[in-house]
């Protein structure tokens, strides 16, 4: 599991690079352990692209050697009768055989300088001043080193480069090239928080990982499975590290282990500044500024495992004591410590509060960690905790999954509560529970409801109100809320303006109402953003519905940016469920832009999670999202699996996702070459949403219809649905499909132009395809040449997409619309037989059909046909006839 190539360090080879070109003698490779400053001195060396003549010299300092005078280069000295007794002349005979044995190449690699002896060093100095050959120096920071090493760089003999650990970029190129596979976001997240881009770390838990099955291929995805592996030469690798460090600094470090990135001002009194100032220079600890504030942490995550592994109980237990002291003396209790310091409250046995027990799980519940809330509430419970800890237990459960465990729990609760507010309680985050982890949407509202109607009017019941409105839209139901009510709900204060935002915004959205939605999560951002804790599964959804309203809208520029920026702060925090929510809405927008690989991993990667934390409705919907970007990518047998998987894993009360099921049968169908049934399926699903006053969902699938070659009609309805709302993409779908049905390359260019500045490279490429063939029938070969080419460049950024209108912009201008429909399902390798069953025609005709298209495309049997339909415009054949 050794890297091929050198990952991530372009900037830093080529600046060695220069620097061996330059005036200067050579240069310096300062660095941490393992950060890789051996791995770049190889690639100077044994890389082909180094081109370097000859055989470089090699020489490594080591503790062992560090003791004998020119240990280092022993290798090269001449065997002597007799010792030198003369150190000048021992100088001047190691000098000699450096220069003899570097003279093809004229460089010297010193690795490890840092451990020569003084007269090594001494010599590596000469050889710099007198510029003999070139030098390249690796010297591990934070270690002493000779003075005449130090010199090197100190005094400008050689140039130096200060090599920084991988970013998050870089160390999951590193992953990914190490396993030789894809890695999904949470793995590559949980490796870069252990390793903080130490390239060798990184190797050594990759190898251990594997070894122990805790990173484990997952069809082709490389997926984390439980904790760390214990085992492996990582944790020699860091045991013998720590073993170098004397009684004082271990404690020391075992504090700052234990502390876990705690607040700099609890560890003054616990960690002595001195050995806090000899553990920073050994690149063991460093102080850094996270959300604001300062904190002492390992420079590695993995010292921390291989040290809380080696403390015996009793010292664990004292240290957790003396830090859940300081936490309380300094009134940390409360604030960002708050985990921290209920964690160690209940380590050392000193049980804990209630209230910060309970406090700590609904801080775990808002960072999306029902693991540690349930480990919380039980505690808390244990502590005569009451009620509060019975509900924040049952919450923990549900998010968890254990259905039945959280149910018996919420059954007994709402039987016990005496007050309106513990009603309520129970009845929000049961109803909750049985939506996202049960799918019950339905039985969700009319938990609320019942509920509800039992309490006095006032903010209780307004905040069951809100939520039965969510269900009941959610499950199919008419929402009877009216807007004049929503005002009223909303403005009761900040957490009723969330909630509202939270039920009305996806609504407003499927309704076409889109800047109206995000007018309206923009005015919920704030105070979502300080609400969190309290309300974590609304914060959540309010910033899912945005990816929802861009993607609606078209805006797939915008929804893509975002959507990857909320991602990548979401695995950076390990934070499970939006993880999944912002792989899903990723995938989402890429299909639309017909990046189909891209999002083929994205909703994957969404759907481990979800299927991880049993949420079946978002199970449903990231496999039917999926369908059909396989679809569209041409994988019909493939798509039509996750597609009946879709099917199965919905839940029978959430009827929202009907349309993007729907959707999917119509390029499912499509990708088996069933045209007339993907035409059928789509003018069928756009007449329910439009009647349904769904004019984005409609139009999306007018739209498809148009695709797939019935433009005629579809221009007036998308024009009329464009009317009633603001989406900016429906006016581009109306001008494509009048483009299409009237051959109007002008609409058809206007179009492409719109799509494109929107970020939907899929339908530009199609609609600028369509220009082409357009002009090239009207003799306009320049201009239609102009076309192809804007579309080509389109198609190349899409990575991996497949449809009926971009089948060759030579093949699809010399087909018919029936020619292409047969030969499209003989391509897909259907019997003519069938053919003409399915498209109701003769047997005789669909034959005609063939041998016309055979002819057209210059193509002799179905083989090539089916080679050049696959592989679309890139190889059609040149010689193609106009229709």
């Amino acid at each position: 599991m050794d890297s091929v190539t050198l990952v991530g360090r372009a900037e830093e080879l080529g600046f060695v690079q220069r620097a061996l070109r330059g005036a200067r003698a050579g240069v310096v490779v300062l660095g941490a352990g393992g950060v890789g400053k051996t791995r770049l001195a190889r690639e100077l060396t044994e890389s082909p692209a180094s081109a370097r003549r000859g055989t470089s010299v090699w020489v490594s300092g080591t503790r062992s050697a560090g003791g004998v005078p020119f240990g280092a280069f022993a290798h090269l000295l001449p065997a002597l009768d007799a010792p030198l007794r003369d150190r000048l002349a021992m100088s001047m005979l190691a000098r000699r055989a450096v220069l003899d044995a570097a003279s093809d190449a004229g460089l010297l690699v010193v690795d490890d300088a840092h451990l020569l002896d003084d007269a090594s060093a001494v010599l590596v100095q000469q050889l710099a001043m007198t510029h003999a050959l070139r030098l390249v120096v690796t010297v591990r920071s934070g270690e002493l080193a000779p003075d005449a090493i130090v010199a090197l760089w100190k005094d400008g003999w050689l140039e130096c480069v200060d090599l920084q650990p991988l970013d998050r970029v870089a160390l999951g190129e590193l992953v990914a090239e190490l396993v030789n596979g894809r890695v999904d976001p949470l793995a590559v997240a949980r490796i870069w928080e252990q390793t903080r881009g130490n390239a060798l770390f990184c190797r050594e838990l990759l190898r251990a990982s594997v070894a122990a099955g805790r990173l484990a291929l997952d069809g082709d995805v490389w997926r984390w499975r439980g904790g760390l592996p214990a085992t492996g030469r990582i944790w020699d690798l860091i045991d013998a590290r720590l073993s170098e460090l004397d009684p004082e600094d271990r404690a020391a470090l075992e504090v700052v282990a234990v502390a876990d990135r705690a607040d700099t001002s609890l560890l003054d009194g616990l960690v002595d500044r001195s050995a806090r100032s000899r553990l920073t220079r050994r690149g063991l600890v460093e102080e850094r500024a996270e959300n604001g504030r300062s904190v002492l942490a390992l420079s590695h995550p993995l010292f921390g495992e291989v040290l809380r592994s080696q403390m015996v109980d009793a010292r664990r237990i004292q240290v957790c004591g003396r830090l859940a002291d300081a936490a309380d003396a300094h009134g940390m209790a409360g604030g960002p410590e708050l985990l921290r310091a209920a964690g160690w409250r209940l380590e050392c046995g000193g049980g804990g509060d209630p209230e910060l027990l309970l406090a700590a799980a609904r801080r775990a519940l808002a960072g999306f960690d029902p693991q540690l809330a349930e480990r919380f509430a039980r505690a808390a419970l244990a502590t005569s905790g009451g009620f509060e800890a019975e509900l924040e237990l049952a919450t923990a459960l549900g998010a968890q999954g254990e259905l039945q465990a959280a149910g018996e729990l919420f059954t007994r609760l709402e039987r016990d509560a005496d007050l309106d507010a513990q009603r309520a309680a129970v009845a929000a985050q049961w109803s909750e529970m049985m939506f996202l982890n049960g799918g019950r949407a339905a039985d969700a509202a009319d938990l609320v409801s019942r509920v509800a109607s039992e309490l006095v009017p006032g903010r209780l019941r307004d905040e069951l109100q809100v939520l039965e409105g969510v269900w009941r839209w959610l499950s199919g139901d008419r929402i009877l809320v009216s807007e004049a009510e929503w005002r009223r709900i909303a403005g009761r204060g900040e957490r009723m303006r969330l909630l509202v935002a939270f039920a009305v915004a996806p609504m407003y959205v499927q309704n076409g109402r889109i800047s109206e939605a995000l007018a309206l999560l923009d005015g919920a951002a704030q105070a979502g953003a300080n609400r969190r804790e309290a309300l974590p599964t609304v914060e959540l959804a309010l910033r899912s519905t945005r990816a929802y309203a861009l993607w609606s809208a078209g805006r797939l520029n915008d929804d893509v940016t975002y959507c990857e920026r909320e991602l990548a702060a979401a695995t950076a925090a390990g934070e499970l469920e939006p993880t999944a929510m912002f792989a899903f809405c990723l995938g989402g927008a890429l299909t639309d832009a017909g990046r189909i690989d891209a999002a083929i991993g994205s909703l994957r990667d969404g759907l481990a999670v979800f299927e991880r934390l049993a949420m079946p409705m978002y199970v449903s919907w990231s496999l039917a999202f999926l369908a059909r970007a396989l679809a569209l990518g041409g994988d019909g047998s493939g798509a039509r699996q996750a597609l009946e998987l879709a099917e199965r894993a919905r839940p029978a009360q959430v009827q929202l996702m009907d349309s993007e099921l729907g959707i999917a049968r119509v390029w499912v169908l499509v990708a088996e070459g069933d045209m007339d049934g993907a035409r059928t399926t789509a003018l069928q699903l756009a007449d329910r949403h439009a009647d349904a006053g769904r004019p984005t969902e409609a139009a999306r699938a007018f739209h498809a219809v148009a695709r797939l070659g019935r433009p005629e009609g579809i221009a007036d309805r998308l024009s009329e649905l464009a009317a009633v709302t603001d989406a900016p993409i429906l006016p581009l779908c109306a001008t494509h499909a009048r483009g299409l049905a009237d051959d109007d390359v002008s609409s058809l260019r206007a179009a492409g132009e719109g799509f494109e500045a929107l970020g939907c490279w899929l339908l530009a490429a199609e609609a600028f395809t369509a220009a082409a063939v357009g002009l090239r029938a009207i003799g306009q070969a320049a201009s239609a040449r102009a076309a192809g080419a804007r579309a080509a460049a389109l198609l190349a950024r899409c990575e991996g997409a497949r449809t009926p209108a971009l089948t060759g912009v030579e093949a699809g201008a010399s087909l018919t619309r029936r020619e292409r429909d047969v030969a499209l399902l003989a391509a897909h390798g259907i019997p003519n037989r069938e053919i003409a069953q399915r498209l109701v025609l003769s047997v005789r005709t669909v034959e005609s059909h063939l041998a016309q298209t055979y002819r057209k495309l210059g193509v002799s049997d179905r083989r090539e046909l089916a080679d050049l339909m696959a592989t679309g415009a890139q190889h059609a054949p040149d010689h193609a006839a106009p229709a």
